[in-house]
């Protein structure tokens, strides 16, 4: 994820994040604003870019997509830190939570994260191997990423332990009715046998009973996959992202329950309307 989104954020988004939050009016303007990583962040998290998330009255509204959910989440980490630090001493304050809420680079990770299930192709050296729909979010997905694991090269497999985390955070987080309507069966628990460390598999008998569905899957190995593939990335920066995630997996994924449930709670099914 590009840390001032300019990667995912076209110049059209761009210019209309600025002209809503009142960051740029002139086509000089516009143009300082694109280029200031800091800017961005808080214009999209300020309460002006609240009305971005409902663009029915324009032209073309799919266009600004990936601009929705990066203010959903920025949305919602300003609303968590809020919050936080306002809060009574008889309030309960989830610390981990407003920790993880508060740093940029799990901001940024999470808007990476939801964008690129926005209907996209899969990695090019993953797209012939990988048969179900990239928002399929169902077991025939979750079978086809672990075939993809199975069949990646040395230097693939740190990705394709990626997506099976990424499958994992986001199922979890954006639609767990899903998952927690998919059982485990025989072929699901054979099937995990190859994507997980000897340590865990050791444990293997006495955690089968806690899975009684792929939710229960998810969220318990979906650490697991991420710890794998930032093992298997010795010199990437990728590492320190996939790391940080698969500490606090259970933050990130509270946190995305709060982005589905509040900011994207209106229009989730317009942005992913292939998961049911």
């Amino acid at each position: 994820m590009a840390s001032d989104y300019r990667e995912h954020l076209d110049a059209a988004s761009l210019q209309l994040l600025a002209e809503t939050t009142g960051f740029a009016s002139k086509d000089n303007e516009r143009q300082v604003f694109a280029s200031r990583p800091h800017d961005i962040r808080v214009a999209l998290g300020s309460p002006e870019a609240a009305r971005l998330l409902d663009l029915r009255h324009r032209n073309k509204p799919g266009k600004h997509r990936l601009l929705q959910i990066a203010v959903a989440v920025h949305q919602t980490a300003e609303d968590i830190c809020q919050a936080g630090w306002s809060a009574s001493n008889e309030s309960a304050v989830d610390l981990r939570l407003l920790s993880f809420s508060g740093q940029s680079l799990n901001q940024q990770f999470i808007v990476g994260l939801l964008t690129s299930y926005l209907s996209s192709p899969a990695p090019a050296e993953f797209a012939e191997e990988l048969t179900a729909p990239v928002s399929a979010c169902n077991a025939e997905r979750f079978h086809s990423l672990i075939d993809l694991c199975g069949s990646a090269s040395a230097t693939e497999r740190a990705g394709a332990l990626r997506l099976l985390g990424d499958e994992a955070l986001f199922t979890a987080g954006m639609f767990p009715a899903v998952a927690h309507e998919t059982g485990v069966d025989a072929d699901m628990m054979e099937s995990l046998t190859s994507v997980l460390p000897k340590a865990v598999l050791a444990l293997i008998d006495e955690l089968e009973p806690q899975l009684r569905s792929l939710l229960d899957v998810y969220l318990m190995f979906g650490p697991v996959w991420y710890r794998m593939a930032a093992q298997n990335l010795l010199f990437s920066k990728t590492r320190e992202s996939l790391d940080s995630v698969a500490t606090d997996f259970v933050s990130a994924r509270r946190f995305i329950v709060q982005v589905s449930q509040g900011s994207l709670a209106n229009i989730k099914h317009s942005l992913f309307p292939e998961i049911i």
